[in-house]
This record gives C-alpha cells, sequence and structure tokens, in this order.
C-alpha cells in the first residue's frame, strides 16, 4: 500500500552533513557478507514505503501491525532491570552511542508470548521463520545527550555471521511517542530520510544488497532528543540468514 491513506511523519533534515558526523566502519569482507540475497519484504495493507519511490534507492518502509499495545507493555515489563550503557558491537568508543540498551535473553523473556509473537512477525516481514528473529534488543534514549551516530546493522564479525548468518534485514519498533519538535527521529542520510518514532509504529528495511553485500545505503541515526522531557525507546529485531540466530 505506497500510496497509504495515512498521514506521513516523515520529513527531509532541513540542513545535514554525514560525512561530518559519518564514523567510518571498516570495510567488511563480502566473503562474509553471506549468506541470502536482499529478501523481498512481505508487504501487506499495514505496509507503507517511506523513502524515495526510486528502484535505484533503498526501500524503508513504515509498518503498523508488527506489535501490539499489550506486547509493548510486556517487552517494557521485561526490560525492567536489564538496561545497560549500550556499546556497538566491538565499539570502545562510548561517544559513538550513548543510550541504553535491554537484550531481552533472560529466562522469563525466553518464555514471554509477546517476545515470540513479535519476534515471528519481524521475520515474517522478510518472509523467514521466527527463528532467523536475533534477541530482541530494547534501546531507550531518556536525554538529549543520548544518540547513536551513523552506522550499519551488518555484522562485520565471522564468528557471529558463521553463527547466524548476515543481519539481513532490521525491524525498529517504537514503543513509546516522541512528539514533533522533540527530536529522536531515526535518520538514514543517503536517503535524506527522517522518521519520527511513533507508538507501535515499525520502519523496516533490508541491509544487504541483491549479491548479500552490506548495503551502506542503510547507514542510520538515532537522532538527539531536543527536549529534556522526551524519552524515545523501541525495540530492534535483527532478522539474520539462518535459524536459529533466536538464540543468539
Amino acid at each position: 500500500n505506497e500510496s497509504g491513506g495515512r498521514a506521513k511523519r516523515i520529513r527531509r533534515p532541513s540542513e545535514t552533513n554525514p560525512a561530518a558526523e559519518r564514523k567510518e566502519s571498516a570495510p567488511i569482507d563480502a566473503g562474509f557478507a553471506m549468506c541470502f540475497k536482499t529478501i523481498p519484504l512481505q508487504k501487506s495493507a499495514e505496509t507503507t514505503l517511506v523513502s524515495p519511490k526510486n528502484t535505484r534507492s533503498l526501500q524503508v518502509y513504515e509498518i503498523s501491525d508488527v506489535a501490539t499495545a499489550d506486547d509493548a507493555k510486556e517487552l517494557l515489563v521485561l526490560a525492567e532491570g536489564l538496561w545497560t550503557d549500550s556499546r556497538a558491537a566491538g565499539d570502545a568508543d562510548t561517544s559513538y552511542r550513548t543510550s541504553e540498551t535491554a537484550s531481552l535473553r533472560d529466562d522469563a523473556s525466553r518464555a514471554s508470548a509477546a517476545v515470540a509473537r513479535v519476534a515471528k512477525k519481524a521475520a515474517e516481514v522478510f518472509g523467514l521463520p521466527a527463528s532467523c528473529c536475533e534477541t530482541l534488543q530494547l534501546v531507550r534514549y531518556s536525554s538529549p545527550d543520548a544518540y547513536f551516530r551513523p552506522h550499519l546493522d551488518c555484522l562485520d564479525d565471522a564468528g557471529q555471521v558463521l553463527l547466524g548468518g548476515q543481519r539481513v534485514g532490521t525491524v525498529l519498533i517504537y514503543l513509546a511517542d516522541v512528539a514533533a519538535g522533540d527530536g529522536g527521529e531515526t535518520r538514514f542520510p543517503a536517503l535524506g530520510l527522517d522518521v519520527r518514532p511513533v507508538a507501535l509504529d515499525a520502519v523496516a528495511w533490508a541491509n544487504v544488497r541483491d549479491d548479500g553485500v552490506p548495503d551502506v545505503r542503510s547507514r542510520h541515526e538515532a537522532r538527539p532528543l531536543a527536549s529534556a522531557g522526551a524519552t524515545k525507546v523501541a525495540v530492534n529485531c535483527w532478522v539474520r540468514a539462518f535459524p536459529g540466530a533466536d538464540r543468539l
């Protein structure tokens, strides 16, 4: 439903200098990019294209039926007591990411029906089974000092790729509203695209190109909050190429 009847909450940034803000990642060996080609996103009536309508442009979709209000409430309850300072994989530079994360790996989370439902729906977005969805990770930004600089979700750790395959797709579900003007957008610099967090809406995109190599156009960032009273909470659903990724 690319025409969609819903009002868009997408805006192009008036000013941006991705080159100045971007932290360049080391090149990722194509041999480790495996293991699938880009998997077509499974569109439904609740799916809206929000990126430029250009076949050569990375496609970013907004989806409104991945998580319910009850699911969101349960995920937030499970995350209590699990919040820690965020660290990007292999990144010791704490200035690059200043949010908090909660990985739902404990026994209560493993037994949660909400976790199972959300993981299943996220994997289905890319036509894959629930076991391809990595352990859900909540992320929280609670002050204007919290952000995540431009980054890719693809893995460059060979061991991780061999275990569960590459992160072929991402579904990012917002669990709370951030009012217009309060910042906190998910920005795709290469697309000139900002997505404002709206509770229970999700944003989905492929992380690899048709040849399986990481797609640098999927680089994205969490913009800082503009208001001291705002909080942004979301859940990362990383969909991997191999079944069994749900135990990682």
